[in-house]
């Protein structure tokens, strides 16, 4: 996969294992603990082919990180799975794939797969 995937996961044993688990996939993996960091990561780094975001963060709701990704020219269309432990009530107004926790290691791989193929899910998996 050419460019980069950004993973941001409050939990550090969490991030590690994704982080992990992608790279080991080939993957070049740049993995933040928090919105504002993953925010300065995107200065520096420009646009990921995918965003992994938890939807609890310490400094903001990982939907108010993509909100502010979406805002930037060029990043409108980033793909972005939200990985989340939160009760699917909860989540009706997101439309963005969901990965519930504990994550479907087969799901995530798919997901990525498609992604680098230049593909876009089109549904929700809970």
């Amino acid at each position: 996969m050419s460019g980069w995937l950004l993973v941001v996961e409050d939990d550090p044993d969490g991030r590690e294992l994704l982080t992990e688990l992608l790279a080991v996939s080939g993957l070049d993996v740049v993995a933040c603990g928090s919105g504002s960091e993953a925010a300065s990561t995107l200065d520096s780094r420009g646009k990921p082919n995918l965003v992994l975001t938890d939807l609890a963060l310490p400094d903001m709701a990982g939907s108010a990180f993509v909100a502010g990704m979406r805002n930037r020219p060029g990043f409108e269309i980033v793909p972005v799975v939200f990985v989340t432990g939160t009760e699917p009530s909860l989540l009706e107004e997101i439309r963005d794939p969901i990965l519930r926790k504990p994550i479907d290691v087969d799901q995530l791989l798919d997901l990525v797969a498609l992604h680098s193929q230049g593909e876009t899910p089109g549904t929700s998996l809970e």
